[in-house]
Parts: structure tokens; C-alpha cells; sequence
């Protein structure tokens, strides 16, 4: 089969199959109908791109953040505060990965670990932040600032804890797992390990929890923070038709791009780490 119409049943099959996901997940309230109309096409990308491994490991990502988001809703103070909702829009689904899917795309022409793992690290960073964010703010520990240490509000972006720390770690670990095991499945079939796909899974995990505090310092130094009339911070711009007063960063750095800037950093780390072997 020559290269475009194998490409368009790819894509095709990707998008029943990210359908069969989306759909549900739209009807549970995990995306909004902007989230709904770009995670099809996404995922359908994204299978074309890695194939079912990295679908399998987009699918580990949403599955595992939508299911803690339900095991562990967000108390009210930290609603207040936060500027992303429980429901991912379309432009949460491109800002946590639009890096993951262009490393798909590169894998798609060039067929090479390389791009897969960077691929994976993009994700693994997506993962541990939405880990941190959702288990975090339960810490007893009140959160502080990642560089100055100052506490804050439990859900302002910077602010870091023991257990989010702990959440961030084992999200990337998550991935890591996910995306090298299925790599290594002919292996593991032999009943053979090779040492260099542990050290894989090492590199995305690494990787996937530096971006997420990559994430927290951008957030710590650079993400739009506001005032509300009553002198308490939050992420959000306006509140019921009022607008908050700007009080740190541009309006433009919002936590999308964090979000994109943290993946974007992961995958580059493994990237230089796989090229200087």
C-alpha cells in the first residue's frame, strides 16, 4: 500500500478509536465540547503518528488524570484559585500535548526510538503535573513557593509540597512504565530484558517529573497571577463579569503555556540525553 491512503486509514481507524474514548469522556463531563471536537482528531493523529503503542500511552495519560480528577475532586479553595477546570477544553488538550503529537508525526516518517521517547517524556510531563495538581493540594504540608519558599494558596502555579512532589514522581514513573514495556513486549515475550530499556524508562521518568517542576518554576516566575477586590490570588482574569487586578506576569503567560513550555522542556531533555550516548 503506498504512503498516503496507508496514512488515511490510520488516521481513519485513530479516529473511531479516540471516538469510542472522547465520546464517553464528553458524556462524564471529563471534556468540554471544545475538548470533544479537538481529542478525536488528536488522538487520530496520534495513532497515525506512534501506531497503538503511543495511542496506549495518550489513553494512560487521560485515562489515569480523569480517574484521580473523580477520586479526588478539587476542594473548593483551591476552585477559587485555579485558572484550568476539571473539564479539559481544546486548548488544554493542545497546551498538554501538542509536543507529544509532533514527536508522533516525526516518528511517523522517521520510525526511530528517538523520536518515540521524546514523544513519551512530553507525555510523562503532562502526567506528572496533572498528578501533582490533583493529589498535591492534599497535602497536610502547606505548599511553598519552589524557589522562594514562601507558602501559598494550595493551587496557585510555583506551589509545591511533599506529596505533590511524591504524585509528580509517580506520574512520570507511570508513563515510563507504560510507553518503554510496551517497546520492550517482544522481549518480554522471550522472557529477555535488555539493560538499555530500563535506562529508557529511567530517562522518561527523570525527564517527565523535571517537567513538571520546570513547570512550577515557570509558574513561580512567570504565570499571570491577579488580585481579587478582597486581596486573595488567583489564576483567574475575571469572576462573575469582574476582572481581577493583574498582579504578576503577562496575561498571555497563562497555564496553557506553562503547560506547553514544561512538555516542550521535557522531551528536549531526553532528546539531548539520547543524542549524547
Amino acid at each position: 500500500m503506498s504512503p498516503v491512503p496507508e496514512l488515511a486509514k490510520d488516521f481513519a481507524f485513530g479516529l473511531l478509536a479516540s471516538a469510542l474514548i472522547a465520546v464517553p469522556a464528553w458524556r462524564k463531563r471529563s471534556l468540554s465540547g471544545s475538548g470533544l471536537a479537538a481529542a478525536i482528531p488528536f488522538g487520530a493523529a496520534v495513532w497515525a503518528g506512534a501506531g497503538w503503542k503511543g495511542f496506549v500511552v495518550l489513553g494512560a495519560f487521560f485515562f489515569s488524570s480523569s480517574i484521580l480528577s473523580k477520586l479526588f475532586p478539587a476542594p473548593a479553595s483551591v476552585e477559587a484559585v485555579v485558572e484550568k477546570g476539571g473539564r479539559r477544553d481544546h486548548v488544554q488538550v493542545l497546551a498538554n500535548g501538542g509536543t507529544a503529537l509532533a514527536f508522533a508525526v516525526l516518528y511517523r516518517f522517521e520510525p526511530r526510538e528517538l523520536w518515540y521517547l521524546g514523544f513519551a517524556c512530553a507525555l510523562a510531563a503532562a502526567t506528572a503535573d496533572t498528578w501533582a495538581s490533583e493529589i498535591g493540594p492534599r497535602s497536610k504540608a502547606p505548599p511553598r513557593m519552589i524557589l522562594s519558599g514562601r507558602t501559598v494558596e494550595a493551587g496557585l502555579s510555583g506551589g509545591v509540597s511533599p506529596l505533590g512532589f511524591a504524585a509528580s514522581l509517580a506520574g512520570a514513573a507511570f508513563i515510563a512504565g507504560a510507553a518503554v514495556g510496551l517497546l520492550a513486549l517482544p522481549e518480554l515475550a522471550r522472557g529477555q530484558l535488555r539493560i538499555a530499556r530500563i535506562l529508557q524508562a529511567l530517562l522518561v521518568t527523570g525527564a517527565g517529573f523535571a517537567g513538571s517542576v520546570i513547570d512550577s518554576i515557570l509558574g513561580e516566575l512567570f504565570q499571570a497571577r491577579y488580585r481579587r477586590g478582597d486581596g486573595s490570588a488567583t489564576e483567574r482574569r475575571a469572576e462573575a463579569g469582574v476582572a481581577n487586578r493583574l498582579e504578576k506576569g503577562a496575561a498571555w503567560f497563562d497555564n496553557n503555556l506553562v503547560n506547553f513550555l514544561s512538555t516542550l522542556a521535557a522531551s528536549q531533555i531526553a532528546w539531548l540525553a539520547l543524542l549524547m550516548r
